[in-house]
């Protein structure tokens, strides 16, 4: 069977005007998560309708956001607000630019950031809300976007949604799970626990990713973020169940098992303690996809 290679459909040519706000476009109509390839700036103020997530892929942009600027180069990501006002200009005369836009309803964003609402961060501040994604993350993301524009309307728009909640993950992981109050290795001990493949192991084999043991970690860990290792695992797994719950149409099972409960029983009693409903209620009441 001939394989058939798929290349990113690039907007080349934007318009332009100088104060707007600008409405969701894709590839279908009256959807609620897509995503742009784009290869030029947009160099005037604008809001918008939707949220957003842009993503430098190649070149070096200054991106304007709320007055404030940043250089951008591959790997530069910001979640954009619709109260946002942005604008792309080309860093220099070098043109050969390429970025990528992932833009989600009201309804998809809060629906994302319900599953954060434990953690004390005001996405409606001005502040401007830029993290960064690795090389590897980036092609994966460029591999996935490129097979979802090839798909029907609908698996479209859901494969849409599942690389913006991927998206949403890591600025959170980035955002809220890391201090410039911390140490350097509390930073990257956080940033390792929120990895979905440390769920499954003890706190004790955790340890072993610090430079402490079990006891003085347990000490210091309690002193820097105000509850015990086991009780912030625990709150990481309840995220993770919530989000795998209401993005994804895994088992039940599975989601226990990612999470080291090889007994069902064991993970509803947990969930249920935590959020008042079994993870099958919850499924019911909150899932993005049907």
């Amino acid at each position: 069977m001939k394989e058939i290679v798929v290349n990113p459909i690039f907007v080349s040519n934007t318009k332009k005007i100088r104060q707007a706000t600008i409405k969701t476009s894709s590839p279908y109509r009256d959807i609620n998560a897509s995503f742009n390839w784009l290869k030029v700036d947009f160099p005037f103020l604008h809001t918008h309708n939707h949220w957003e997530i842009l993503i430098i892929l190649k070149g070096k942009l200054k991106h304007t956001i709320n007055g404030q600027c940043e250089v951008c180069t591959r790997g530069y990501s910001c979640l954009i607000r619709p109260s946002d006002c942005h604008c792309l200009h080309y860093y220099d005369e070098n043109k050969d630019v390429q970025y990528i836009n992932f833009t989600f309803s009201e309804e998809i964003a809060q629906k994302f950031l319900s599953l954060y609402s434990d953690y004390s961060f005001n996405l409606q501040e001005n502040a401007i809300l830029s993290f960064t994604l690795e090389n590897a993350l980036i092609d994966y993301l460029i591999k996935n976007a490129m097979t979802a524009q090839s798909l029907p309307k609908k698996e479209y728009e859901q494969y849409s949604i599942l690389l913006i909640n991927q998206l949403l993950s890591i600025f959170f992981s980035q955002k809220i799970f890391m201090s410039n109050t911390y140490p350097g290795w509390l930073n990257e001990f956080l940033y390792y626990l929120h990895n979905p493949k440390c769920f499954s192991l003890s706190a004790k084999a955790l340890s072993a990713k610090t430079p402490f043991s079990y006891s003085r970690l347990s000490r210091l860990f309690k002193m820097y973020i105000g509850k015990s290792l086991i009780e912030y695992i625990n709150e990481l797994k309840i995220v993770y169940a919530k989000k795998e719950l209401r993005m994804t149409q895994k088992k039940i099972i599975e989601i226990s098992m990612d999470l080291g409960y090889y007994s069902v029983s064991s993970f509803n009693h947990i969930f249920k303690e935590a959020t008042t409903l079994t993870p099958l209620q919850y499924r019911k009441q909150h899932a993005a996809i049907k």
